[in-house]
């Protein structure tokens, strides 16, 4: 079991370098294309959560995703490459950061009827980085970790094609970091609202009482239970 596990982890690894060289690839020769479909928010982030608790099982990190309640269930978009960038930064946090928290925040910065800006940011608690080191990590190659004794693995190519990504869907991403400090990633995309409809959540005039000793976590669950219209404590 031990030698096929390691096995198994040394394709993932090498799987996601020609992954990463392919993709980078396909955006400089500029045949990376967006596509436009109906996808469920929920779901994508159902997907992502699975994937990436996985990911920090090992270690003492709280993953949490915090979405504002405003934000629509249903977009029009491409999902493939969102959840692309998103998997991509929350690897990145859980990767670096040893003990504390990987959050997600989702917030709506403007709606305009059928049209919304969103802003989808990624904040650690791991060891971050200086500046001159954040200002180069979207140069392609480029790793965070540069030492003959890295810890950490990756191609440097993750956060530039995350970068490029959001560029071709018409959006931004931005990086502020310092060391010891953990890392910010934030990326804000104009979407389309799908036409697609969706049923309101069911109203609970209810009172609740939160404690939580994580002030993340005790966030994103009054985020949820505000959208059931419930007065939290």
């Amino acid at each position: 079991r031990n030698y096929i596990e390691k096995v198994n982890s040394s394709a993932n690894f090498l799987l996601r370098i020609i992954n990463d060289i392919l993709d980078f690839s396909k955006v400089e020769a500029g045949k990376m294309h967006v596509e436009m479909a109906d996808f469920s928010l929920d779901e994508m982030l159902t997907y992502l959560a699975v994937l990436e608790n996985l990911k920090s099982k090992d270690k003492e990190i709280q993953l949490v995703f915090d979405v504002d309640p405003d934000t629509p269930l249903f977009l029009t978009g491409d999902s493939l490459r969102l959840n692309q960038v998103l998997m991509n930064l929350l690897s990145n946090a859980i990767k670096f950061t040893e003990r504390g928290h990987v959050t997600l925040f989702i917030r709506v910065l403007e709606r305009n009827q059928d049209l919304v800006t969103l802003e989808f940011l990624v904040v650690d608690s791991g060891v971050g980085m200086s500046q001159s080191v954040s200002d180069q990590v979207f140069e392609p190659f480029t790793q965070a970790d540069a030492s003959t004794t890295r810890r950490f693995g990756g191609t440097g190519l993750g956060l530039v094609i995350s970068k490029q990504l959001s560029e071709l869907m018409g959006g931004s991403l931005k990086l502020t970091s310092g060391e010891g400090k953990g890392t910010k990633a934030s990326v804000i995309l104009p979407m389309s609202v799908s036409p697609r409809p969706s049923t309101a959540p069911p109203e609970y005039d209810k009172k609740v009482l939160l404690l939580s000793q994580n002030q993340q976590t005790r966030q994103a669950i009054q985020n949820t239970l505000s959208a059931y219209k419930v007065k939290v404590l």
